[in-house]
């Protein structure tokens, strides 16, 4: 798939790969994205169905341009979203929140009256009645707590053993690279190679140019895979970049990396061509590819 790729720009995406690994941390809430390998589910305060293992992944970040499917205002509080790791489709719908408490090690956020778009129009939608409680240790989000409070319901979602906030190595991914005897870019699970700063939210810039780049097509009478393969492209060739400057390429940022264009392409004018493609149908390929001759 590697012959004749769209490469798209050095746009600066990875430039925060030059900043210095021992500088400090803003105090304020940062967004971020956290992994979790296990959960446990409370009804009433009481434990039930007891620990269930399996992938899952909350996103925390800011509202720049509101958030589809509800009538909000850019620029207030931040989008809650969760990615069942299994499937790669949401755990839940996108939920706007805002900041309503915090401390040293832990903030509390919950939805707010809005309106949420339904098959009868935008309607008033209450939602206080879900918030999400982040937990702090050592600096890394610890755990995360999803509330529905209408139903006196919790669902407390643990990081990773290995490591906070990590992708627990036992997934299929790890695997493949921990297997692999061909990894052009140096792809990793070595925790000493997690990077200490997040990655940017590049979303607006993925879709962007995204667009852009299928703009070039969309006039011919070209197969499916070949649409496929000008993805797989674009996504390479920003894999490209952070291995360029980096030397190699962690895994959790190479998921992330992954997550980030396939969530543009689902706010893209091209989502409905993918419509049949699921974000592990998109990492399946781009782990294959990646790993493969």
């Amino acid at each position: 798939m590697f012959d004749n790729l769209l490469i798209c720009n050095d746009m600066g995406a990875f430039d925060f790969l030059k900043s210095s690994p021992g500088r400090s941390a803003s105090p304020d809430f940062q967004p971020f994205v956290f992994y979790s390998n296990r959960h446990q589910r409370y009804e009433g305060g009481v434990p039930v169905y007891g620990l269930q293992e399996c992938g899952r992944t909350f996103a925390v970040e800011k509202n720049v341009n509101g958030c589809d499917g509800y009538i909000i205002d850019p620029g207030v509080g931040y989008i809650v979203r969760a990615t069942n790791d299994d499937t790669g489709r949401d755990q839940f719908a996108p939920k706007p929140m805002t900041i309503v408490s915090r401390s040293e090690n832990k903030v509390e956020l919950r939805g707010y009256m809005t309106q949420a778009r339904t098959p009868f129009g935008y309607v008033d939608f209450d939602l206080s009645d879900y918030g999400l409680v982040v937990y702090y240790k050592d600096g890394h989000v610890d755990k995360v707590v999803f509330h529905m409070y209408d139903r006196n319901v919790y669902i407390e979602y643990m990081g990773s053993e290995e490591r906070p906030g990590a992708v627990a190595k036992t997934d299929k991914y790890s695997e493949i690279i921990d297997k692999a005897t061909f990894n052009p870019f140096n792809i990793t699970n070595d925790p000493k190679l997690v990077p200490v700063q997040k990655f940017p939210d590049m979303t607006p810039v993925f879709k962007r140019e995204i667009e852009e780049t299928l703009d070039l097509f969309k006039d011919g009478n070209h197969e499916p895979h070949v649409w496929g393969d000008v993805l797989c492209g674009y996504t390479y060739s920003l894999l490209e970049s952070y291995y360029k400057r980096a030397g190699y390429i962690p895994k959790v940022m190479m998921d992330e990396i992954i997550a980030q264009v396939f969530k543009a392409l689902r706010m893209s004018k091209y989502a409905s061509r993918f419509a049949g493609v699921t974000l592990i149908d998109f990492k399946d390929k781009m782990y294959h590819d990646l790993t493969t001759k």
